[in-house]
């Protein structure tokens, strides 16, 4: 793991032969990806088993079993208010944290401060399954929305296995290949392809203008793709915070590159990806989990990519590391492993005042993650306010998302 704590190469500098500096420009979106995915829906009711020791079924159940999942259909999850609501707040902490916590312009070898102007926008990329209702919902929320097609279909994959399992895998399936999308986004930057579930505290545009992201550079131009480690063993890389760099020298060419791996199918649940150890056991292993650790640190041996410090960037509290972090060294949250999401939470003690607990994470609560809670609530109910919606947390499931919805 690698701890980028006092990497000289975040800081906004841009160096010229002859140590003078210059004004570095970057044009960035930030990016989030609404879908609504495909689930396995049984076309009848589910068999209720008799109560036998263990539960087991009995060989008429199996056989009334078998033949249900022959009358499997996959049909498109509705896109959930709570994703929308997470985007919107998402893009509140960007703009609160844009005009204050400058990233450091200290000197690096030897060079002067240089400075830098980020122009952002806000991309919802929207797949065609999304409806129409939603997406003018998603516009109302300050987001420009993007239509992109899923780049492969299940049908395309030359693995009748992993045909029948990909959109089984991780949150959104198959549809979580449109991440790689931005790749050809070319006339960014830089493209940072974000979960909403993210949450940022603190001014990042080092991510976009420090020396080894300078696209005049022709030896940082390799770099296409800086990345966190997941929060456990298994998740070599995270899939809810990537910084694409659509500029880079071969970024097409990774991005076809990927999926003619997905097509070829070449994939063990035991030994991954090509029997490289790389996305077997992985949560989401099948598409950008395991296909993005894959390629650009097995394949390409780690040449065009770069890792950045997940307990900075990418705070989810799974490794003691990441507990450790002060609040204020934390540029961004991301509310998943074993800091859940604010909206999944219980009340304790009503009438006192609501304590928010992830459900079922009672135990595994960290003071770093309640404190990232509050402040995403925080957020939340003054974009409620803003728009009339009401403010209660967790009482009546009410989210801003479908409170404008339901008004249109």
């Amino acid at each position: 793991e690698t701890n980028m704590e006092n990497d000289d190469s975040q800081e906004a500098l841009a160096v010229v032969p002859g140590g003078e500096t210059k004004l570095v420009q970057r044009h960035v979106a930030i990016a989030v990806l609404f879908t609504s995915p495909l689930v396995r829906t049984p076309l009848k009711a589910k068999l209720t088993l008799g109560k036998r020791k263990r539960n087991q079924p009995s060989s008429n159940e199996m056989a009334a079993l078998a033949g249900q999942q022959e009358k499997i259909s996959w049909v498109h999850q509705n896109l959930s208010p709570d994703t929308i609501d997470a985007a919107a707040v998402l893009l509140r902490s960007v703009e609160a944290v844009r005009s204050k916590n400058s990233p450091p312009t200290g000197g690096s070898a030897g060079g002067a401060a240089a400075g830098h102007n980020v122009t952002y926008d806000y991309l919802a990329l929207v797949t065609p399954d999304v409806d129409d209702k939603w997406i003018r919902v998603i516009q109302q929320l300050g987001y420009t929305t993007r239509r992109v097609a899923v780049p492969i279909e299940a049908k395309d994959i030359r693995n009748p296995d992993l045909v029948a399992t990909i959109n089984q895998d991780g949150r959104l399936g198959a549809n979580e290949m449109a991440k790689i999308e931005p790749f050809l986004f070319n006339e960014y930057d830089r493209v940072l392809m974000v979960d909403s579930d993210v949450l940022f505290h603190r001014n990042f545009d080092e991510l976009f203008v420090g020396d080894d992201t300078d696209n005049d550079n022709n030896n940082s131009n390799n770099v296409a793709l800086q990345w966190t480690a997941g929060g456990i063993l298994s998740e070599p890389m995270n899939g809810g915070f990537l910084v694409i760099n659509p500029k880079a020298r071969d970024a097409a060419r990774h991005h076809d590159a990927i999926l003619d791996i997905l097509r070829e199918g070449d994939y063990d649940p035991r030994t991954g990806w090509k029997n490289s150890g790389v996305g077997g056991g992985t949560y989401g292993g099948l598409t950008v989990q395991g296909l993005l650790p894959y390629y650009f640190l097995h394949a390409l041996n780690g040449t065009a990519s770069r890792e950045i410090d997940r307990c900075r960037y990418n705070n989810m509290q799974q490794v003691q590391r990441c507990k450790d972090y002060a609040v204020e060294e934390v540029t961004s949250n991301h509310f998943t492993g074993d800091c859940t999401k604010p909206w999944q939470c219980i009340a304790a003690g009503r009438g006192r005042g609501l304590k928010f607990i992830p459900k079922g994470q009672e135990s595994s609560v960290h003071p770093m993650c309640t404190r990232f809670q509050e402040v995403w609530w925080e957020r939340w109910t003054d974009l409620a306010r803003s728009v009339g919606a009401p403010t209660e947390r967790c009482g009546t499931g009410t989210f801003v998302s479908k409170h404008l919805y339901d008004r249109l």
